[in-house]
C-alpha cells in the first residue's frame, strides 16, 4: 500500500542521511556557506476510518556540498490506538537539493506522482516563478533559484476504503536573495533540420529583461542570452533532442560543463557553477537557471547550418515577448489611491464640522 510505504519512508528520511541524488551535487555551491531555507510539510492519509497526518518543520542549512536538515515532525493518529496518538520526532540529516524534496513528497514524474498537464509563468508571494498544474494539483518553481515554492499533491487512491493521500509544501522563509520585481517572458522559435526533416524548435526565457540571439560557435548552433536580474530557460524536450543536447554553458566568459539527461539526473563537471539545470520530473522541459543579470550562451551539439537533403538551413529567430507584471506591484497603487481617499473625505468631514 502506498500509504504503508510513504509513512515507513518518511520515518527513514528523518532519521538517517538520506542520499536520494535525483539532482546531481555541486548544483548550487555557488551559494554561501550557512544559506538557510526553511520550509513546512502537511500531508494527510487515511484508509477505511483510520488518519494519519504529518505537519513536518524543516530548516535546511547549506554547508557548501548539501543542505544539513534539521527540525521536527509531529504525527497524529485517528483513532488514537496508543497513548494520545501524537508522536514528535526530531529531523536530522542532508539533502543536496530543494527540488529533490519536492520530487520525493510528490512522487513527480512516476504513474501515480505529479504529472504536469499545463504551465504558466506568474508570481508566489511577490517571486517570480514556473506554475506548474496536475488538473488540481499544483507546484510554483521558482524561476532564479529552481527550488519549490509552494505545492499541493494529493490523490484518491482507492474511493471505496476511502484511501487517500494529500501534502502540503510551503517554503516558509529563506536567505536567498529573491529578485520580486516585474519580468518579461521571451517565446523563441528558429527553423531547424532534424535527420533530415525541417523542424521548428522553440524554447522559452524569462528575464527582468533581456535580449537572445543566435550564433554560430565553432561550427555549432548557440543561442545567446543577457538578462536581467535573473534568467530562466524552459527548454523542451523535442528541441533538447533535435538539437543534440547542449555541449557547453558559457556565463560571462567561463565555460561550465553538465550533462543533462531524460532521467532528471544533472552531472556537473565543475567544481563550483553559478547555473541550476535539470529536467523537471512529471514534465516535458528541461529548466535552466542562472539567479544573476549577466550573459548565457547555450552551445548546442547541433550544427549551425544543418542541411536537408542538399539544401543548408540557416536558423532565423523569431521572438515574441509577453510582459508578466507583478501582482504586489500592481497593489501599490491600488492601496495608496484608497488611502489618498480616505484622506481627502476625513478633511472633507473635518471642514464640514
Amino acid at each position: 500500500m502506498r500509504i504503508i510505504a510513504i509513512l515507513i519512508l518518511f520515518f527513514l528520511f528523518f532519521n538517517i542521511i538520506f542520499s536520494y541524488n535525483v539532482i546531481g551535487d555541486n548544483i548550487l555551491k555557488f551559494l554561501p556557506i550557512g544559506t538557510t531555507i526553511n520550509y513546512y510539510i502537511h500531508e494527510t492519509s487515511s484508509n477505511l476510518n483510520s488518519y494519519v497526518t504529518f505537519d513536518i518543520y524543516i530548516k535546511m542549512q547549506w554547508n557548501g556540498t548539501a543542505f544539513n536538515i534539521s527540525g521536527k515532525s509531529i504525527s497524529h493518529t485517528t483513532p488514537v490506538t496508543f497513548g494520545n496518538g501524537t508522536t514528535i520526532i526530531n529531523i536530522t540529516g542532508s539533502y543536496e537539493y530543494p527540488l529533490n524534496l519536492w520530487i520525493y513528497v510528490t512522487g513527480a514524474g512516476t504513474p501515480t506522482g505529479f504529472l504536469e498537464t499545463s504551465k504558466s509563468f506568474t508570481y508566489y508571494n511577490g517571486i517570480p516563478a514556473l506554475e506548474l498544474k496536475d488538473y488540481n494539483n499544483y507546484t510554483y518553481i521558482s524561476l532564479q533559484y529552481m527550488i519549490p515554492l509552494k505545492a499541493y499533491f494529493s490523490e484518491n487512491l482507492n474511493p471505496a476504503t476511502n484511501q487517500t493521500f494529500s501534502s502540503l509544501l510551503i517554503m516558509n522563509n529563506s536567505e536567498l536573495s529573491f529578485y520580486t520585481g516585474s519580468y518579461k517572458v521571451y517565446n523563441a522559435t528558429f527553423n531547424y533540420a532534424y535527420q533530415n526533416y525541417p523542424v521548428n524548435l522553440n524554447l522559452l526565457v524569462a528575464s527582468k529583461e533581456a535580449s537572445l540571439e543566435l550564433l554560430n560557435y565553432s561550427n555549432k548552433l548557440s543561442l545567446s542570452i543577457v538578462g536581467s536580474q535573473f534568467i530562466s530557460i524552459l527548454l523542451p524536450i523535442t528541441t533538447f533532442n533535435d538539437l543534440d543536447g547542449i555541449g557547453k554553458f558559457i556565463y560571462n566568459g567561463s565555460t561550465y560543463y553538465i550533462i543533462l539527461s531524460s532521467q532528471g539526473t544533472s552531472l556537473y563537471l565543475n567544481s563550483s557553477v553559478p547555473i541550476v539545470a535539470s529536467l523537471i520530473p512529471g514534465t516535458n522541459y528541461y529548466m535552466i537557471s542562472v539567479p544573476y543579470s549577466g550573459n548565457l550562451t547555450l552551445v548546442f551539439n547541433g550544427n549551425y547550418q544543418p542541411h536537408v537533403n542538399s539544401s543548408i538551413i540557416t536558423p532565423q529567430l523569431s521572438v515574441k515577448t509577453v510582459n508578466v507584471g507583478s501582482s504586489i506591484n500592481f497593489l501599490y497603487p491600488i492601496i495608496a489611491a484608497i488611502l489618498i481617499g480616505v484622506v481627502i473625505y476625513l478633511n472633507y468631514r473635518l471642514r464640514k464640522k
